[in-house]
Parts: C-alpha cells; structure tokens; sequence
C-alpha cells in the first residue's frame, strides 16, 4: 500500500495511521499517544515510520498550529524539517543542547498553565484573547546516545509523563537493539512500542514474542498502551520525494 493514499484520507487532524495488515490500517491519535518509541537495525524502516508520521500531521496542519524539534545525531535525516516554515529550530545534534532547549520548552508551557488556571493544552487554547500555542513534535532520530544511560532513560521518561497535557509529542527512533524490548520496564511509560527487529525467529524467542515468526523486511510489531501482546503490522510504500511535496 503506498503512502501517498493514506495522505489523501480525510481524518481528525492529529490521528496518524502507523501501518496495515489484512485486517485494518493501524491508527492512533497522537494527542492521546504522545511518545513512540521506535526501534531496529540499520535499514528496517524505522526512520521512514518517523517520516511518515511527521507528513502525515503536516498534511493536517498548518506550520502556525504545528512545529517540530528535529534532533539528530548527523543531521541529516530531520534536516528537511529544520529547512521548512515547521521548524521550531534547526536540527540539534547535541544532547545537552537538545535537554536544554526541551526543558525551557516544558517549563514555559507548565508554568503557562499554572497562571492560567488551566489543566492542560487544549484547555489553554481555548483560552479567549491568549495567543495560541501551536502542538509540538520533537523528533529524536537515531537515538542511541541520548537513551544510552540512565540518566538518558530517566529524563526521557519524564518528558513523556508531561506530553499529554503539555501539547508536546515526541517521536524517538533507536538502533539501541537490547533483549526483551516489549516487555522492559524502561518502556513501560511510552504510550506506542514498535519494533522492526524481530526479522529472525531466534530473535522473536529471544524477546520472549508467543507463536514467534520471520517478519519481512518492513514489517513491525507493536504494542499500544496497556496492551502487552505484540501485534504485527506491515509500513507502507514510502518514495523520498513526497517529503518535498508534503512540505512545500
């Protein structure tokens, strides 16, 4: 199934659609899911999953209700964003920058809400003669080195219990491949788990995966919310170009 189709579906601004399989297409709206964690080796698609998802919203929403915190190591993969009218800022790939810039982000937006006597982001928006905050990605490509170490994990998990009601999402892609991914606890607190390593049956045993198979190339299991068995999806047909068409 290629993507571009699923660009031209009429949906609720902030519902994406994740992938399909013979059943149905995956769907999520990702005010109510405001963390993905995506993983696999080099090449399994997961940085095309990222992709997918950031023109999925931007097809939805303007750049003035909409901006991205691009976050990449190389900079290369996010850079389309940084160079369009959603950039909250050009692509960082420091971490102590990116932490920084993500903390003053989540404060300004907490202490925002605290003056006003409001609980959440849609409440504030809502707000008569207040200028509207637009919805926030933060898009972290490649993320071994910020999720590496405790203290990576710890201010992640942090920053993900904020999102809901802070109007702030963010999308998290890692090659960072460990041993029973689904059912780790440091990934307890993301709201949506894919994976595109289990390409082998060893590694479908390996992670403790029921009824265990060779995924293809390009296919991903999946885990939403309290839901803790796997479910497999296949990503959609993806050409580059439709990034430059999306944002312009």
């Amino acid at each position: 199934m290629k993507f571009s189709e699923i660009l031209k579906e009429n949906r609720d601004n902030f519902e994406v659609i994740l992938g399909y399989n013979d059943d149905k297409n995956l769907k999520i709206n990702i005010k109510e899911n405001p963390s993905i964690l995506i993983t696999g080796s080099t090449g399994t698609s997961k940085s095309i999953m990222m992709h997918e998802i950031l023109l999925e919203l931007i097809s939805k929403n303007s750049f003035e209700d909409l901006k991205i915190i691009p976050i990449s190591k190389t900079r290369v993969e996010l850079n389309c964003y940084a160079d369009s009218k959603y950039n909250y800022c050009k692509v960082i790939s420091n971490k102590d920058v990116a932490i920084k810039i993500i903390d003053d982000l989540v404060e300004e937006r907490e202490n925002l809400l605290i003056k006003n006597y409001v609980k959440n982001f849609d409440s504030y928006n809502n707000i008569n003669g207040v200028e509207k905050l637009p919805f926030i990605v933060i898009a972290i490509d490649e993320a071994t080195d910020i999720i590496s170490n405790d203290d990576g994990v710890e201010f992640l998990a942090n920053l993900v219990r904020k999102c809901t009601n802070l109007g702030i999402a963010v999308i998290i892609n890692t090659n960072n491949v460990y041993n029973n991914f689904f059912d780790s606890d440091d990934n307890e607190y993301v709201h949506v788990r894919v994976s595109f390593d289990f390409t082998t049956r060893e590694d479908a045993l390996m992670n403790n995966i029921e009824d265990s198979q060779n995924l293809e190339l390009r296919s991903f299991l999946v885990e939403i919310g309290s839901e803790r068995t796997p479910n497999k999806y296949n990503i959609f047909d993806f050409d580059d170009k439709i990034i430059d068409e999306t944002l312009n």
